[in-house]
């Protein structure tokens, strides 16, 4: 049976997070909020072994140990300026990953045979749950 995507839809109310709701053939629906990804950011080599990302999971964990190596080696020639800089350069990553990952998580998903049914705005996750699924029966 092949997959058809369904109409894509939004909810006017901008001062909620948006949630992507995802389907497979099987029933199944995944929830992944549109945007910036605080699990990410705190937690990100968890994050990506939780949502099944084991090539991020890997690569965050090469960045880390090169990023270590690199930062004690230079830290003997000037140590307040590596620290700034290391500092900077890890803010600027978590950042890149917070803003990234949910859409790596979509890609993941997509690859594994799920579809956007709907993008719908809510104040959590079972509420876009709720939505999509009164969404789907009324359609």
């Amino acid at each position: 049976m092949p997959l058809v995507a369904c109409e894509l839809r939004s909810h006017e109310d901008k001062s909620l997070p948006s949630y992507r709701i995802l389907r497979n053939d099987l029933g199944d629906t995944r929830v992944v909020k549109v945007g910036f990804s605080w699990p990410a950011f705190f937690l990100n080599v968890l994050w990506a072994v939780a949502n099944g990302l084991w090539v991020v999971a890997f690569l965050i964990l090469v960045l880390a140990v090169c990023g270590l190596v690199l930062f004690s080696s230079a830290v003997q020639s000037s140590p307040i300026l590596v620290s700034l800089g290391a500092i900077f350069a890890e803010a600027a990553f978590l950042i890149f990953l917070g803003s990234r990952a949910n859409d790596w998580l979509t890609s993941h998903l997509e690859g594994c045979g799920y579809v956007t049914s709907t993008v719908v705005s809510a104040s959590s996750v079972p509420r876009a749950l709720e939505i999509a699924s009164t969404e789907s029966h009324t359609a």
